[in-house]
């Protein structure tokens, strides 16, 4: 990416958040409902871009339409996300940047589709897909063709593009409790008779066979509905059947998952740090809630992410004063920089420049919020040495994680009449308090479960949904709700998906670690005739959307990369499609050594636990300067009995024992690095395939 001097000046970004849409009318009848999260996604962006990138107001075009009860949106009408604005301002953005700028466009809101309106170009039974515009009453889609131009062009001038689509295509509904919502719906339109004005139709059909040519789309499993990018990278929210989510993403705050996690994962934006990196932990991140939305990469995703070499450092705020007895400090910092309770800081001492690990004092978090100086407490102290006025703190996301997981038992209102759903749901209600182990809590009020306890279709199982009202995968066998200790069963099922999806979860978010972003990994394969003894000619594992695929059988390489210049103990997890987490490699020892700038090459062989046809394993590569057992992570497959525990060396192995302990100490985890055992982790998720 281009190196210049000014982090600012060479990016450029459209932000479009629809959740108010105008008046309008399906061809079916239907119609797309307002949803409640784009705009604060589009928020969320902007706020990242103008405090973490340092990027001018004036080079950020924002197109929202608020839902506020009102007739029409409360914004501007010329800063409305119609079709006509749209398409304006991403033609406007190309003419205005440079050769080598970069230009990064978000969407959130509806995707929808329609029966193709160039049936030579795709085939008579395809189907256009595309944004929908708040005025699709009186306009038209902004289509995949009219997209497709429009990057190309952008493309053409030099431009390093990045797109992120914060929406869905197959469309779906929730059951259950409040609180997600999907971005599409399940009607196909009838093309709208609004000419583009994009270009002439000859043009985008010209475009689209150039951009297509050679490829197959959608018809392969988990492809985009764009063209494969070649020269851009395109983040979407999921694969083409497949749903994206909005919901409660922070107690009083909805958003998309894409945006949420990505913003999440962005913290951690800085050399090194590229669009696959991203994908990996937003994938891991929503598949603890919604197993059926997994965010799509395309194109290059080794690119490094918005030109991340012109991140700022960590910017400081004093340390005012400090309370006696050294239990809180008074930060210059409060609500009119964007800080809020709960807000964590790390304390260095006064003068500091170098912002070392081992320096830490403290992490605090903000506990009495003022307008421009707040009191923290001392969460955890880090090393010793008092807290003195004219120390330094940083904001830091430690990657604080829930281990308790809120439980709804939802009354379905379309199984028959005979069905007592009421004694069914009493009798888990019961167990949570027996055998919930403190994982567990009863959904508060009006708030989005983190799962949904139902009566099956047929009246005599129990299943477990995820927050939209879906089954939660591979919970097999089913369990009768009449057999001894059903309810029971349920709970532990419960416990241990809790567990698993924490692990699943598990990062480190400190971005001032010497050792971020030290793991670098891929998946590759041999050559075809590879014999063993033979040199190795390694190859990246292809996949759609991102994921690699492999074949159930099939043989393949782990590479691992140490990046840094430290002596890394390096363990890889495999967390299965059967609810198990297991150690990989190395099989008979607690960890690997890595040395500094080498290789490690793990021999892998994919597997499909009887009776499945296709899952998703994750594998996870911890690494630590200091010895660590990484066992304590390792789960059973589902319903299995775990094996006895030992007792944690370090604080790291403490860490490590709190995410799958029978009942949690606390209920939230921060990972922060210890001084005494800097740890970090990369992942990657893979399908297997019969």
């Amino acid at each position: 990416m281009p190196d210049t001097t000014s982090p600012s000046s060479n990016l450029h970004a459209l932000l479009i958040g629809i959740d108010y849409y105008l008046p309008h009318r399906l061809a079916g009848g239907g119609h797309y409902p307002a949803l409640h999260g784009c705009v604060a996604d589009v928020r969320r962006v902007a706020a990242f871009l103008q405090e973490r990138l340092c990027v001018p107001a004036e080079q950020i075009v924002v197109l929202t339409s608020t839902d506020a009860g009102l007739a029409e949106p409360p914004e501007p009408r010329e800063a409305w996300p119609t079709y006509e604005r749209m398409v304006t301002a991403i033609q406007e953005i190309t003419a205005r940047a440079r050769p080598g700028d970069q230009v990064y466009l978000h969407y959130s809101g509806h995707g929808g589709r329609q029966h193709t309106a160039y049936a030579a170009l795709k085939g008579e039974t395809a189907y256009d897909e595309g944004l929908v515009p708040m005025d699709l009453g009186t306009a038209r889609y902004l289509l995949d063709v009219e997209l497709a131009y429009l990057f190309q062009a952008m493309v053409d001038r030099g431009l390093l593009l990045t797109v992120v689509l914060d929406s869905c295509h197959s469309g779906g509904a929730v059951r259950g409790m409040a609180g997600a919502a999907v971005r599409g719906i399940t009607e196909v339109d009838t093309p709208r008779p609004a000419a583009s004005l994009v270009a002439p139709a000859r043009e985008l059909a010209a475009g689209w066979e150039a951009a297509t040519r050679g490829q197959t789309r959608a018809i392969k499993p988990g492809g985009g509905w764009l063209p494969e990018p070649e020269a851009y990278v395109l983040l979407a929210a999921c694969r083409p059947n497949e749903l994206a989510h909005e919901y409660e993403v922070e107690p009083g705050a909805r958003g998309g998952a894409l945006t949420y996690w990505m913003m999440d994962a962005l913290k951690q934006i800085g050399p090194g740090l590229n669009y696959a990196m991203v994908h990996q932990k937003v994938l891991a991140r929503i598949h603890t809630l919604f197993p059926d939305q997994s965010p799509q990469i395309q194109g290059d995703g080794s690119r490094a992410v918005l030109g991340s070499e012109h991140v700022r450092p960590p910017a400081a705020v004093n340390v005012l004063a400090v309370e006696a007895g050294g239990g809180r400090v008074q930060l210059a910092t409060g609500q009119g920089q964007g800080v809020r309770p709960g807000t964590q800081f790390v304390i260095y001492p006064p003068g500091t420049l170098s912002f070392e690990p081992e320096q830490r004092q403290a992490l605090v978090a903000i506990d009495g919020l003022g307008a421009h100086a707040s009191w923290a407490r001392v969460e955890q102290r880090l090393s010793g040495g008092t807290i003195e006025p004219g120390a330094q703190a940083i904001l830091t996301d430690p990657g604080s994680m829930r281990l308790r997981r809120g439980v709804g038992l939802f009354r379905r209102d379309d199984l028959p009449p005979g069905v007592d759903q009421a004694a069914a749901l009493a009798a888990v209600e019961a167990a949570l308090g027996r055998h919930g182990g403190g994982w567990l809590v009863p959904a508060a009020e009006g708030r989005s479960p983190d799962y949904q306890v139902v009566v099956a279709d047929d009246g005599l199982h129990y299943e477990i949904w995820n927050p939209a009202g879906r089954p939660v995968p591979r919970l097999e066998p089913p369990v009768a709700i009449a057999a001894a200790g059903a309810a029971q069963q349920v709970v532990e099922r419960l416990v241990h998906l809790a567990k698993y999806q924490t692990i699943l979860a598990l990062d480190n978010h400190d971005d001032t670690s010497p050792l971020a972003r030290a793991l670098e990994i891929e998946l590759a394969r041999p050559q075809a005739d590879y014999v063993p003894g033979d040199p190795l000619e390694l190859r990246p594992v292809a996949g759609a959307g991102g994921t690699p695929l492999l074949k159930n059988g099939e043989r393949a390489f782990l590479r691992v990369r140490n990046r840094s210049s430290r002596v890394l103990n390096v363990t890889v997890m495999a967390l299965q499609a059967d609810w198990s987490i297991a150690q990989l490699h190395p099989r008979f020892q607690e960890y690997d050594t890595l040395d500094g700038g080498s290789e490690l090459r793990v021999k892998l062989q994919a597997g499909l636990p009887a009776g499945y046809t296709e899952g998703h394993d994750t594998l996870k590569v911890l690494a630590s300067v200091g010895p660590a057992s990484y066992k304590w992570l390792e789960l059973p497959a589902l319903d299995g009995q775990r094996g006895t525990r030992g007792v944690p060396r370090n604080a790291l192995e403490a860490m490590m024992d709190a995410l799958s302990a029978d009942r949690p100490g606390t209920r939230t985890l921060s990972p922060v690095v210890d001084p005494s055992y800097e740890w970090t982790m990369a992942q990657m998720e893979v399908w297997v395939k019969e």
